[in-house]
């Protein structure tokens, strides 16, 4: 899957590196810590998961801007029942910080599932890379 992370929280930036590093179906990863940079990726090449903040300057022009649906994490400080995210136009998983690797490992299989129930896209499921 081919996935890019938008923070502009150093520290959470990297969090999600470490995480991520050796996540089978994570094909690719590109890390931006700007809305802007990841607007101009996005839209010239496939992306099919966001990983990003919700408090991220951009956030609103980065959803607008948008040719594709990709799915989308995204991590913050608010509860979703509190905050949504505004007109998101894809399947949204909220990851509430701070977080473990193993809720990161929780909210990212919850896309994977809904992914294979619609289009078979991971068969291959979390495994660790050997």
């Amino acid at each position: 899957m081919d996935s890019i992370t938008i923070f502009n929280d150093m520290y959470t930036g990297m969090l999600i590196k470490e995480f991520s590093d050796g996540i089978d179906c994570l094909t690719s990863m590109e890390y931006f810590f700007n809305a802007m940079d990841a607007i101009k990726y996005v839209n010239e090449n496939p992306v099919d998961l966001i990983l990003l903040d919700l408090q991220l300057p951009g956030f609103t022009e980065l959803i607008q801007s948008l040719k594709k649906t990709p799915e989308a994490i995204i991590i913050t400080s608010y509860l979703p029942s509190v905050y949504k995210a505004p007109g998101f136009p894809c399947q949204v998983e909220y990851l509430i910080k701070p977080f473990s690797k193993e809720k990161f490992d929780v909210v990212l299989n919850k896309v994977q599932r809904y992914k294979s129930r619609n289009n078979d896209f991971f068969p291959m499921g979390l495994a660790g890379k050997s």
